[in-house]
């Protein structure tokens, strides 16, 4: 919620006890709640301008979903992970990143597959 109203240093604060809470309770990061979480603390940061946390978030975010097999889920983290790659204007990242995703939501046959497209058209 803290992260919505725009309270992102707040947002982090809390995203980070929550995580630690849960790993305290159940020592295996390899669950949706944590693949969930480095995802939203990917976002948090960002919009905090610690591109480099929001990376290395993100990535762990996709690396659970993919272990988890939440294929849909790592996929939208990956435009997130796009965006801030062209925010930063690593377009080539930026690309590699939508077309992994890309390819996610046409195996799946998701409609998100045409926003992505669209990003791709406009960055190419």
């Amino acid at each position: 919620m803290h992260n919505e109203l725009g309270h992102h240093e707040e947002a982090a604060i809390w995203a980070v006890r929550a995580r630690d809470m849960f790993l305290e309770l159940v020592p295996d990061e390899r669950d949706t709640a944590v693949a969930s979480n480095r995802d939203t603390l990917g976002s948090v940061y960002r919009a905090l301008g610690r591109y480099e946390e929001a990376e290395a978030n993100y990535l762990r975010s996709v690396e659970l979903q993919e272990a988890l097999s939440y294929r849909h889920y790592k996929a939208d983290t990956l435009v997130r992970l796009a965006d801030l790659k062209l925010e930063l204007g690593e377009l080539d990242a930026a690309r590699g990143y939508y077309h992994a995703a890309l390819d996610v939501y046409d195996d799946l046959g998701f409609a998100k597959a045409d926003d992505v497209r669209a990003r791709l058209a406009r960055i190419s």
